[in-house]
């Protein structure tokens, strides 16, 4: 029986499953033009913990340098990456994980679109630069 909740208007995600979805990588492909977009985002936090964006604007010469400064910033030595800092909208940072940092390790770009800020950083100040060639 439905309910009259406004869970019971979203779809079944069985249909299409989030299995279903996913890339010869293993990686779930979410489209964001699809109207059950949204609840596939969670479905793929929930089981994989990440997921490919698919149909969602960003051109893909930008998408193309992005991965290039992202590859080149954590090929850099740590000392290197630590100086752009564990910053609160945009800067480098890692992590090790478990009780004792002996389950993995993490590494991460924290970016926000505020290009004003971007360009100030030293190890990731490319960044910047593309930032402010998708918004110009």
């Amino acid at each position: 029986m439905a309910s009259s909740s406004s869970s019971s208007s979203l779809p079944v995600l069985s249909h299409p499953n989030i299995s279903t979805l996913v890339s010869h990588s293993g990686i779930p492909v979410i489209d964001l033009s699809k109207p059950y977009s949204k609840q596939l985002i969670v479905r793929a936090c929930e089981e994989f913990c990440f997921f490919k964006i698919i149909n969602h604007g960003v051109p893909m010469e930008f998408i193309t340098m992005l991965e290039s400064e992202a590859a080149k910033s954590f090929s850099l030595p740590l000392s290197e990456k630590e100086k752009a800092g564990h910053a609160n909208t945009l800067g480098y940072g890692n992590k090790n994980i478990g009780k004792n940092g002996d389950v993995c390790w993490v590494e991460y770009l924290l970016l926000n679109a505020n290009t004003k800020s971007n360009a100030q950083r030293t190890t990731v100040k490319s960044f910047g630069k593309l930032f402010k060639q998708v918004r110009a």
